[in-house]
């Protein structure tokens, strides 16, 4: 007897059973196949009504050998399909979504099906793969050995602001000093009680403030942990903690948090992956590119990670030609302008990219002003998003305290550079970093 594939993970414990894609619990017939695929949440509707239209056409085709193929919808996120990966190999997903930082993760534990050199001209599919997509999302989706392990299906994966125009303008979204300050006038000429948020717990936000002042990490060395950089980060981090009208929650949350009536945000930090729930309920709310921040009298630009987000086959799947099939059917052209649409999210396929009546064009206009000074989100040290959290939690946290007597990095208006170097020296160290070749 055939069951479906456990999936044992507790982000996974709620199998989507939409209409759109058949769940077959248990079935006699040696002719039915099932497909796994993990994908986020908010795109398991999307990528149903695509795997059902992949299903219809592959069945049909001489590949499918008179079987019946049927996708199977997993939730997973995308930052944590690695992880996951890794805890069940064989019986992860035949075919999910992940975040181009995870490539060496995932090649590490040989989980990641060889597509081939674009280079070699026998390799038709690799070669119609880097030819299809930017440069950039086919480097990332490249092994150190030059064979493309995975399809790359966006070239989005970051974050800008999202604001209300109603309480700051656009001019006035120059620096994070500036937004406290005219939310705070805000709420005070109209007895309101408006909020600016920042995801400041998660490294991907946190990392921002390191790389403004010309912060540098590799899997080889850092200069995080210097006074130029690493105190002139903690301080800044410590100081916007500090404002009372900061709220951290995740990025995830800025749909509800625009529609709250209390403590409702006028100004948050998102990406193209909250940005249709938020203008679904919030027409009026526009976005612009990142602020700066404020370091003594240095303003310094806030910089955020610019990557891609891939789709990969798994080595071990029982059905890797129909998965790598599906795979490059759900990275294709007309699926990504359609998730262009759908989802606002920024294709990797060039001719959707270039498709000026399907593009986004208010996204299009942030990503290309932050695109001079973004930064790729590869080639990071082992141990990089944990390492980074800890110190700015730490300061975080300090800074939020009420009583301002028990914050140990920031005594009588003077910050305790020793203590903040403790801080950035066990960063470094947990950055676990590889010795030079």
């Amino acid at each position: 007897m055939k069951k479906s594939k456990i999936l044992l993970s507790l982000l996974l414990v709620a199998v989507m059973t939409l209409s759109l894609v058949s769940l077959i619990a248990c079935t006699d017939n040696d002719k039915d196949v099932e497909i796994v695929m993990w994908a986020p949440s908010g795109a398991q509707t999307f990528y149903a009504e695509w795997a059902k239209k992949w299903a219809e056409e592959y069945n049909k085709s001489e590949a499918a050998g008179g079987k019946t193929y049927t996708v199977i919808m997993g939730v997973e996120a995308e930052k944590t399909a690695a992880t996951q990966m890794k805890n069940l190999g064989a019986d992860g997903a035949d075919v999910f979504c992940f975040v181009d930082d995870q490539m060496d993760t995932l090649l590490d534990a040989k989980l990641l099906s060889a597509l081939g050199d674009p280079k070699n001209e026998n390799a038709v599919l690799a070669k119609d793969i880097a030819s299809r997509n930017t440069e950039g999302s086919v480097a990332a989706a490249t092994g150190p050995d030059g064979l493309l392990y995975a399809f790359p299906m966006q070239a989005d994966n970051t974050y800008f602001l999202f604001y209300d125009p109603a309480i700051i303008s656009e001019s006035e979204l120059t620096t994070w000093d500036n937004i406290f300050e005219k939310v705070a006038a805000y709420n005070t000429e109209h007895s309101s009680n408006y909020r600016v948020q920042l995801d400041l717990g998660d490294p991907w936000y946190q990392s921002a403030f390191f790389y403004a002042f010309g912060g540098n990490a590799t899997k080889t060395e850092t200069n995080f942990g210097t006074d130029d950089i690493g105190l002139k980060a903690l301080k800044t981090a410590h100081k916007m903690s500090m404002n009372p009208l900061l709220k951290v929650v995740p990025a995830n949350d800025l749909p509800k948090e625009f529609n709250k009536t209390s403590q409702k945000i006028a100004v948050g930090v998102g990406g193209p992956f909250v940005y249709t729930e938020v203008l679904a309920n919030n027409p009026n709310i526009k976005i612009a590119p990142l602020p700066k921040f404020v370091y003594e009298q240095e303003q310094a630009q806030m910089i955020p990670f610019l990557s891609n987000k891939l789709i990969g086959v798994n080595s071990l799947s029982q059905n890797i030609v129909a998965a790598r099939d599906l795979a490059n059917f759900m990275t294709s052209e007309a699926v990504q302008k359609d998730k262009m649409i759908k989802l606002s999210a920024g294709p990797s396929n060039i001719n959707a990219a270039n498709d000026a009546g399907a593009s986004t064009s208010d996204i299009a206009k942030v990503l290309a002003a932050q695109s001079a000074y973004s930064i790729p989100q590869l080639n990071l040290p082992k141990g990089y998003w944990e390492a980074i959290k800890t110190p700015v939690n730490a300061v975080k946290t300090a800074g939020a305290l009420a009583d301002r007597t028990k914050d140990v990095y920031f005594k009588d208006g003077v910050y305790q550079d020793a203590e903040l170097r403790k801080l950035l020296t066990a960063m470094v160290k947990a950055m676990e970093l590889e010795t030079a070749k």
